[in-house]
């Protein structure tokens, strides 16, 4: 389990520092990590955004772009967010359509989306604002639109201690588990009709990956 300390006063100056300065690493870093451990889960996405007939999504956290360029290879019509501008531009390099936006303040209009992909970007957000941030996502989803959430299994939050032996700033982690994110989910009104649970290996550690597949109810 990773090493937490306590909550700092302005966490997302963090974020943004964190990956700001990391950009070009991460994405020639994290494109294998990407095809390898969330491949099916995001061509489940798309398969359940197009079986509706749908293609207009939102990649909530899009980084780089990574998932964000596979869902447009598939056609699907796709706006990226991220907190980091320095993400925004390495997405935007790549031809997709991306927005510099904190996810507490998602300026979008309600119900213009058929499908929101979020992986591991709320694990970033603390717990308490995760209610508010998961209302909001359903208030941009139409009718019958998915919602797919991957976070990392664990327990606590707060910034990593570990993050400064690579990143320039602490980053702000979220731990769940299962059952409790289920509950999450549950009473922001999504219906979990997918999950997975997945462990991964790094050199330093072993991570589990969580992912439900929601959908919001039919009007």
């Amino acid at each position: 389990m990773p090493n937490l300390i306590a909550k700092p006063g302005d966490y997302k100056a963090g974020l943004r520092k964190a990956y700001d300065d990391r950009a070009e690493v991460y994405d020639i870093g994290n494109q294998d990590y990407t095809s390898r451990n969330l491949a099916d889960i995001s061509g489940q996405f798309v398969y359940d955004v197009k079986r509706a007939g749908r293609r207009r999504v939102l990649d909530l956290g899009c980084g780089p772009g990574h998932d964000a360029l596979r869902f447009s290879s598939h056609g699907l019509e796709v706006l990226g967010v991220d907190l980091s501008e320095g993400m925004v531009r390495r997405a935007r390099k790549k031809g997709l359509q991306a927005e510099v936006m904190d996810y507490q303040e998602l300026s979008l209009p309600a119900q213009s989306f058929d499908g929101v992909w979020s992986a591991r970007s709320l694990i970033h957000l603390p717990k308490a604002d995760l209610p508010a941030v998961l209302g909001s996502i359903r208030r941009l989803l139409r009718p019958s639109g998915r919602f797919y959430m991957v976070v990392y299994a664990g327990e606590g939050e707060g910034p990593l201690e570990t993050d400064l032996e690579y990143y320039t700033a602490q980053r702000y982690f979220a731990f769940y588990r299962q059952a409790e994110l289920r509950a999450v989910l549950s009473a922001a009104g999504f219906g979990i009709y997918r999950e997975w649970r997945r462990r991964l290996r790094r050199p330093r550690h072993k991570e589990v990956l969580l992912a439900f597949g929601c959908a919001v109810p039919a009007r």
